[in-house]
């Protein structure tokens, strides 16, 4: 199937956010998919419009996303990431306990963010809705007066 160049501009948008958010280099996603770095600046420029299945798959390996998933981006679906995927540093730095808390909810609103980055975001909706229902529904925001 062909994509248009929207398509391959959210592909690259979303490839270059993943790959900011784990902190990897272009050369590392290239030497870990088995691709040119070359290829690597050619897909997360949206420079082309088609690769080879092989081409992309290699993408796939090196972003550490699961098969078919550059398609999925292309059309408009979340990528897979493959199973057991590290956690960048952020999310697994805990909060200080002397920060005030202010500093506090920005450190954690950070954590959700890089989250709903490594996972999804299906996966970041079900995890705050089991929150909301852990917490009695007070994880949305003060409903009731005081």
């Amino acid at each position: 199937m062909d994509y248009d160049e929207s398509a391959w501009a959210h592909l690259a948008e979303v490839a270059t956010a993943r790959r900011d958010y784990h902190g990897w280099t272009q050369a590392e996603v290239a030497t870990r998919g088995g691709i040119s770095l070359d290829t690597v600046q050619s897909i997360e420029g949206a420079r082309r419009t088609g690769y080879r299945a092989r081409t992309l798959r290699g993408y796939e390996r090196g972003m550490l996303w699961a098969s078919h998933s550059v398609t999925a981006v292309l059309e408009g679906r979340e990528p897979t990431p493959l199973e057991g995927e590290p956690l960048p540093r952020t999310v697994m730095t805990p909060i200080p306990s002397g920060d005030s808390p202010a500093q506090a909810i920005g450190q954690a609103l950070e954590m959700l963010r890089a989250v709903r980055g490594a996972f999804g975001q299906v996966i970041f909706d079900a995890a705050l809705a089991q929150l909301r229902a852990e917490s009695g529904g007070e994880a949305h925001g003060a409903s009731g007066s005081r």
